[in-house]
């Protein structure tokens, strides 16, 4: 089979990659910089930068079996300064507009564009005083566009409507926190909880979406040859607080997670992201993916911790 997986140099797009060559597909990569693709992957991927994409796109993605948009600077990598909202923004929204453009020209004979978003699209929900606000699934609305993270999430899916007014399939892949070895949040985490210099933020009562990155490949798999289109959320089942995420993996690092880092002190740090993405959150829900009959591999969070720090080799 082949795929062809734009910004497939990212902690998502490696994994994937590496799963679909072990699986003896033929991958294309199309990102920026043509070195750097070589530089991750060597000889193993077809390397295509942008330009060349678009000046050869009818033989290439004619002959694609799916292709996987991953494209899009890290949204909770930077303080959202003025210039970074930008690059958020237009990372994933002119590389999206291109390749929905592309599928459009090709129609029903299109391969089925599978588009990275984020759960994100529903808006913040506020944390309430116990336990979880009510789930948020694919028939939601979207949230307050006032807001920057569902401003750009409602951005980036009306960036396939090309491709969906020509018929083109288009799976808006909302994807909540992704757990894995080799980056994201756990990577960024592992360090100081192994210092024991984790715990709650603010709260610790914001609502936390996640999905193993195994999980996420899977469900991309079990999508793919079935008529499934439009919104999935690409979550596990499990949603949980963020004093019971970092309970979870405190217990699963086998540390105390007694530190509280105070809201004021990320508002002052992390500005407007702090608000979105650190304090307040998303408890989302798969419907599509269990009413259609997917099985979760890591539903619960312990389970997918143990994978995403190394602890657990089945996957």
């Amino acid at each position: 089979m082949n795929i062809l997986i734009a910004g497939g140099t990212g902690f998502v797009g490696q994994y994937l990659t590496r799963r679909y060559l072990q699986k003896h597909h033929t991958v294309t990569i199309v990102g920026r910089s043509l070195p750097h693709i070589k530089k991750v992957f060597g000889k193993t991927v077809q390397a295509l930068d942008w330009n060349s994409l678009q000046e050869k796109s009818h033989s290439i993605i004619h002959n694609q079996a799916l292709i996987i948009n991953l494209a899009g600077a890290g949204i909770a990598d930077q303080r959202w300064t003025t210039a970074r909202r930008r690059e958020i923004l237009d990372s994933r929204i002119i590389p999206t507009q291109l390749l929905s453009r592309l599928c459009a020209e090709l129609k029903e004979a299109s391969p089925p564009l599978f588009n990275a978003s984020a759960v994100g699209y529903y808006g913040i929900q506020t944390p309430i005083q116990e336990g979880l606000p009510p789930a948020l699934d694919e028939t939601t609305p979207a949230g307050n566009t006032s807001e920057f993270a569902p401003f750009i999430v409602k951005s980036w899916e009306a960036a396939t409507e090309s491709a969906k007014n020509a018929r083109v399939r288009v799976v808006n892949m909302r994807f909540g926190v992704v757990l894995g070895e080799k980056g994201g949040m756990v990577q960024r985490l592992k360090l100081p909880f192994l210092l024991g210099l984790g715990g709650k933020m603010g709260s610790g009562r914001q609502p936390i979406s996640w999905i193993a990155l195994t999980d996420l490949a899977r469900a991309i798999d079990f999508l793919l040859p079935l008529a499934i289109a439009g919104p999935v959320n690409i979550i596990a089942p499990g949603s949980v607080t963020q004093k019971q995420f970092a309970k979870t993996f405190a217990h699963v690092l086998k540390r105390p997670a007694l530190i509280r880092i105070p809201a004021a002190l990320l508002k002052v740090r992390y500005g407007q992201m702090a608000h979105e993405l650190l304090l307040n959150g998303q408890h989302g829900y798969p419907t599509v993916l269990l009413e259609n009959g997917f099985n979760f591999q890591y539903p619960a969070l312990e389970k997918a911790l143990k994978m995403a720090v190394g602890f657990d080799k089945h996957h």
